[in-house]
């Protein structure tokens, strides 16, 4: 159920019309979509890989909804790397991957896997700021 407004008078008669100085509440801010895509390079394409993405990531982290990305190197096998983005939505990210930069960049990465890539999308419930 809705609140309701409070009554303002204007030229003495009450009307439910919002104050002028009355500011609507802010949108609810809707969490970004974050995806990870861990990747197992065979040892001697992993370079072809690096090459590869230093040349897309500019144009991958400028598309549309795509707020955030990284690239991280796994702890103890250098050749297993995971992408870590944020997108606006599932829509962008859907948008992105049925994109020709998506299908052209893929088409040159699927090549140089050592093993099936494993992706996961999820939504931030808490982080250490509270």
């Amino acid at each position: 159920m809705r609140p309701a407004r409070p009554q303002t008078r204007a030229g003495g008669v009450a009307t439910d019309a919002a104050p002028a100085d009355h500011q609507p509440p802010a949108p609810i801010a809707t969490p970004p979509l974050l995806r990870t895509v861990r990747m197992t390079f065979r040892p001697d394409r992993l370079g072809d890989f690096l090459a590869l993405f230093r040349e897309a990531r500019p144009r991958i982290a400028a598309a549309p909804g795509c707020r955030h990305l990284e690239l991280w190197e796994d702890a103890r096998f250098p050749n297993v790397l995971t992408t870590f983005s944020h997108w606006d939505s599932a829509d962008a990210l859907d948008a992105y991957r049925r994109s020709d930069l998506f299908r052209e960049t893929w088409a040159e990465t699927k090549p140089l896997f050592a093993a099936p890539p494993v992706a996961h999308s999820q939504f931030r419930m808490w982080n250490s700021e509270g």
